[in-house]
């Protein structure tokens, strides 16, 4: 999950952004990401975005030793209600990983730069419980 790190001025402000994945145990995650799901759905402890957002590209890879590559391109408002943002990250210019278990946040990174165009790279380590069950990013 990615998580804006300064609220953008317009409607959007009260969003979450969530990008989802979900996969085995082996490695903790190793997955394509997807853009957050529609407004007022929440997944697990975390709140849905405000707006809809697209992607263009986005992986996660969380080894079983915390090990953590998260590359993220073209993330930005795909909702023709926010007029000339739409297209943008509208002010959002940094995200933060999270890892959820079991739908409760049990790993989150420091806030990571966004690019206007919507790009972000984590790589780093993030400590993941041994018991965490349908681990989520």
């Amino acid at each position: 999950m990615l998580r804006p790190h300064k609220w953008p001025k317009s409607s959007s402000a009260s969003a979450l952004l969530l990008l989802l994945a979900s996969s085995a145990h082996a490695d903790v995650v190793n997955t394509q990401l997807k853009p957050c799901p529609a407004q007022h759905q929440a997944i697990g402890d975390v709140n849905s975005c405000g707006k809809k957002w697209k992607i263009d590209s986005g992986q996660a890879d969380i080894k079983n030793d915390g090990t953590t590559i998260v590359q993220v391109k073209g993330l930005v408002l795909d909702d023709p209600s926010t007029g000339s943002s739409n297209g943008s990250p509208d002010g959002v210019d940094a995200v933060a990983v999270a890892v959820l278990c079991d739908g409760k946040v049990a790993a989150q990174t420091d806030p990571v730069p966004l690019s206007k165009t919507g790009d972000a790279t984590y790589n780093g380590k993030l400590t993941i419980p041994a018991t965490c069950r349908s681990p989520m990013i």
